[in-house]
């Protein structure tokens, strides 16, 4: 219970961050932890969203298309 009471923790420290970000690279890089985050909290509608963000920022990023696949067959 403590870890994801810490997990929360730095869900809510992350899209506090995101939304003070000011440069691209801040948002690629939050946008990739938080989708880290997601997978670890199995939200993987919200994993998804945060790596297409990724993809939106950086096109053709390796990590954000294998996450995404990932999450895909974790949904199914």
């Amino acid at each position: 219970e403590l870890k994801l009471e810490r997990l929360e923790d730095a869900k809510t420290h992350l899209e506090k961050g995101l939304k003070g970000a000011r440069t691209e690279a801040s948002r690629l890089n939050l946008h990739g932890n938080l989708g880290g985050l997601y997978i670890k909290l199995k939200d993987w509608e919200r994993a998804a969203d945060a790596f297409r963000e990724v993809l939106k920022l950086s096109p053709g990023d390796t990590q954000a298309l294998q996450a995404l696949k990932f999450i895909e067959k974790r949904r199914n």
